[in-house]
């Protein structure tokens, strides 16, 4: 399916009985990919909040298999289908590999890029089940979480949400699973409500929204004065242009008072000297 826009869901459910459940597994010809134990540290944006179910980005430190620490960015489109929720994945940039190396120079390039932390998961145990047999479009993964136990985490793919949706009630039929102990929740954001994450994210961003008013509010207030002070010294120049060719118009006025009336608009004719005698 390389280069076709696939529909995912996953679904989590709790397992009461974890032998039960994996020879279960076996016996519909499940095959085991190997155990592997990890820690993810996921991050999110300093300024901002990343919608976990929308978009995800984490370093995952591996024990087992001994693996360089990897940084993931996840970004999947949510859509509801009937009451189900799905990931609708566009090949290639859905699942993205972005870094491998040291997990604290993993963490630095987070930091350098603007993300904090923001939860831990710590996987103590996981197994990952696949199964060859035509038409079983899904895998499953066990995996042990310190806060919620072991856990089921079952992809089912198709074409189009109604084919993946068609895909997940085949599994959970095929392994005796009633639909109603499954939920629909990304992995994340389970954790972050065991861990306070999502309130911890929610009064971030009313924090940041304030910060951001704040910073608006000063800059608004800074430009207002820069302006105000480039008004006042444009009125200010104006107003002494006018008081000179007031005091020009003035000067002017007061000479020609200080002339002798005209009479008729002439000046009157000088007398002439009359002769002595």
């Amino acid at each position: 399916m390389s280069g076709v826009a696939l529909t995912e869901c996953e679904i989590y459910f709790k397992i009461s009985d974890f032998g039960r459940f994996q020879e279960k597994l076996q016996k519909l010809g499940g095959v085991l990919k190997g155990p592997y134990k990890a820690t993810d540290f996921y991050y999110q944006p300093v300024r901002d909040f990343w919608n976990p179910e929308a978009r995800t980005i984490r370093i995952r430190e591996w024990e087992k298999p001994p693996l360089p620490a990897t940084i993931y960015i996840t970004r999947n489109k949510v859509v509801e289908f009937g009451k189900r929720k799905y990931w609708e994945l566009t090949p290639p940039y859905s699942r993205l590999k972005l870094f491998e190396g040291e997990l604290e120079t993993g963490k630095e390039v987070l930091k350098d890029l603007g993300f904090e932390p923001w939860i831990v998961v710590e996987i103590l145990d996981g197994r990952l089940w696949h199964f060859p047999q035509e038409g079983w479009q899904f895998y499953l993964a066990l995996e042990k979480y310190r806060t919620l136990g072991w856990v089921s985490r079952m992809g089912f793919v198709g074409t189009s949400p109604k084919g993946a949706i068609s895909n997940m009630k085949e599994a959970l039929k095929k392994l005796k699973i009633p639909s109603g102990n499954a939920h629909i929740k990304s992995l994340p954001v389970l954790m972050a409500e065991k861990q306070g994450g999502m309130k911890r994210a929610s009064e971030k961003v009313v924090l940041q929204a304030k910060k951001d008013r704040a910073t608006v509010n000063a800059k608004v207030k800074a430009e207002f004065e820069v302006r105000l002070k480039r008004f006042k010294k444009k009125v200010e120049k104006e107003w002494l242009k006018q008081e000179k060719e007031h005091q020009k118009e003035e000067k002017a006025r007061k000479k020609a008072q200080s002339k002798p009336a005209r009479k008729g608009g002439r000046t009157p004719a000088k007398k002439p000297k009359r002769k002595k005698k």
